[in-house]
């Protein structure tokens, strides 16, 4: 197991920047314990993994691949979370000449269609919502994790 310790990073905006997308509470809460909450049990799994024998492994249940599906959700966790933290701010008005957005109205026929279909997806998840291509079919789909 490696010796790497994650950290919190700073949100990389004022809270103000997003008040009317987004309280300054929720802010705080979604940054100062959400987030902090994933950053603080993936670095307890990592202490745990080190002890952990990898011996007993196996697909049904083993303590380590109970550590392992838990260090996968909460470190994407950490990872979503800075993703989400740096596509923050601006005056929430699509930018139609970037080519996600051309992509996205070619798709599903307008924003409101898609933010529809992103909502609907969020609301059927337990964790979070993702925006992407398929590569199958190379429409821009909403995918819940």
């Amino acid at each position: 197991m490696s010796d790497t310790t994650y950290s919190l990073p700073q949100i990389p905006f004022d809270s103000k920047d997003v008040e009317s997308v987004l309280s300054k509470q929720v802010v705080e809460w979604h940054h100062g314990k959400h987030h902090a909450g994933y950053v603080a049990k993936a670095n307890e799994i990592e202490e745990e993994l080190k002890k952990a024998s990898s011996s007993a492994a196996n697909a049904n249940y083993s303590q380590y691949g109970e550590l392992k599906r838990r260090q996968t959700f909460n470190l994407s966790g950490i990872i979503l979370h800075n993703i989400y933290w740096q596509n923050m701010g601006g005056d929430g008005k699509a930018d139609e000449s970037l080519e996600i957005v051309k992509k996205i109205l070619a798709d599903f026929g307008s924003l409101e269609s898609w933010l529809t279909d992103f909502k609907a997806t969020a609301m059927s998840s337990l964790g979070w919502v993702i925006t992407a291509i398929n590569p199958l079919t190379g429409n821009i789909e909403n995918f819940f994790m």
